[in-house]
């Protein structure tokens, strides 16, 4: 995809009108949307069926930006989530990361945020199939062993079948998660704010798996934002008071006075053996 992207950037170089991190694109796209008349395909969203994502313009030529990023679902747009200027040397995306509709991410790289999967058509599930299995997932971490990898791998694959099944119910919470899991190492400000539509989401469905906190306080902490990862963390052990990897990501959070104290009351537990 990426190298559809760079060829269409050759035409996306033309001076004028750009949106800015801050902007809301959520209104600017209220607001014009119907002006948007030509499209370009980037390509289809891998685990979505009938999902692509596409650059749309005002004109044909694509002489005049800002240039919107929408998903399209069987055609139709259902969501616009970025945009994208400069060469196809200089190509840079700016995205809405967690479906606030402000624009706040700078990335060079063509990727889906993994919000737009609340967008996605069909009906929608209480969570609580998607809870049990994010649970299995995060009971992997909690235990004094630590994640086993054969049995992760089992649970991430079962997420991925879930997330690509059209008829499951829960296939937007699990599309978002998978979405997570592929961004976390390299994109950790856009799997933080997917969490953060996650969580409201699942919130809204019933209640959240303590997963939740403790992937998005890991994001918060990758990205130096220490303070905001320890308030995950402590939610998390108000959703699971005894969790002993709640207990060892707050400790992490208070430097190593905290670490101290956790491995002199958990001297067995895994991620400090």
């Amino acid at each position: 995809m990426r190298l559809i992207l760079a060829a269409l950037l050759f035409a996306l170089s033309a001076p004028g009108f750009s949106l800015a991190p801050g902007d809301n694109l959520a209104a600017f796209w209220k607001a014009n949307a119907v002006r948007y008349t030509a499209s370009r395909v980037l390509g289809p969203v891998a685990g979505w069926p009938g999902c692509e994502t596409a650059v749309l313009a005002t004109d044909a030529a694509f002489s005049q930006p800002p240039f919107v990023m929408v998903l399209r679902s069987a055609g139709r747009v259902v969501a616009a989530f970025g945009t994208v200027e400069g060469s196809a040397a200089q190509a840079t995306l700016l995205l809405d990361a967690d479906g606030d509709g402000v624009l706040d991410v700078r990335t060079k790289k063509n990727l889906v945020p993994g919000w737009l999967a609340f967008q996605l058509p069909g009906k929608r599930g209480d969570g609580k199939a998607f809870r049990a299995l994010a649970d299995r997932m995060y009971r992997q971490y909690d235990q004094n062993s630590g994640p086993v990898p054969a049995q992760m791998a089992l649970l991430v694959e079962s997420l991925r079948q879930r997330a690509a099944d059209g008829s499951n119910a829960d296939r937007d919470l699990e599309a978002a998660l998978v979405s997570y899991l592929d961004l976390a190492a390299t994109e950790p400000a856009l799997g933080a704010g997917t969490l953060q539509a996650l969580s409201l989401v699942l919130k809204a469905r019933g209640g959240e798996s303590a997963l939740i906190p403790l992937f998005w306080g890991e994001a918060l902490g990758s990205l130096g934002r220490v303070s905001e990862a320890g308030t995950q963390f402590a939610r998390l052990l108000v959703l699971d008071p005894k969790s002993t990897i709640g207990a060892y990501k707050k400790a992490e959070t208070e430097g190593p006075a905290g670490l101290a104290a956790f491995r002199k009351a958990h001297p067995d537990y895994w991620a400090v053996r």
